[in-house]
């Protein structure tokens, strides 16, 4: 009789080999854990994302508070977001400047979605004084000087890593009236 008609099952399986590959199994899991706790160390995501861009578009007053001489409204900057994922803005903050006096400043509250390879208009709500200004001071800034300055420092968010980006952006007075 032959032997190979006396094993009609499945071929017998060695003990002994699985315990070989158990141990194989772990230390490739291992290499592979420490390489990509390497790479996220040493290459971040933030270094492979492109730098958002802001654009000051406009300043919209909502209203005023005569009790506390305060005026309320909103800046809109538009954020360009070239990078292939989506990015949250966790935090913004903002500066209006005319000459060499700042008039607002803003900051957001909440976070912002800001969509791949998109432009979102963001607006930041503010209050700002007005007690110390005069009409005539009002006039003389802007007869003196023909540009808005916005300032800022947003916090943008990617997977688990939160980065500062700074902006500058300048606008023509008569855009914005």
């Amino acid at each position: 009789m032959n032997d190979a008609s006396l094993n009609d099952g499945p071929p017998a399986i060695n003990p002994e080999s699985k315990q070989k590959k158990k141990p194989l199994v772990y230390v490739l899991a291992a290499v592979l854990i420490i390489l990509v706790i390497v790479f996220a160390t040493s290459y971040s995501s933030k270094d492979l994302l492109k730098k958002c861009t802001f654009q000051f578009k406009h300043i919209e007053i909502n209203g005023m508070d005569f009790g506390s001489n305060k005026v309320k409204g909103t800046i809109t900057l538009s954020v360009n977001n070239p990078n292939w994922l989506s990015l949250n803005v966790k935090s913004l903050k903002c500066k209006v400047h005319m000459g060499n006096d700042t008039l607002i400043k803003g900051n957001t509250t909440e976070s912002i979605n800001l969509p791949a390879r998109t432009k979102t208009d963001i607006e930041i709500p503010f209050k700002a004084s007005y007690a110390n200004l005069s009409l005539n001071d009002l006039k003389s800034l802007f007869r003196d000087n023909d540009k808005v300055l916005v300032t800022g420092k947003a916090v943008l968010k990617s997977f688990f890593i939160s980065f500062p980006v700074t902006f500058k952006t300048k606008k023509n007075i008569k855009n914005i009236i």
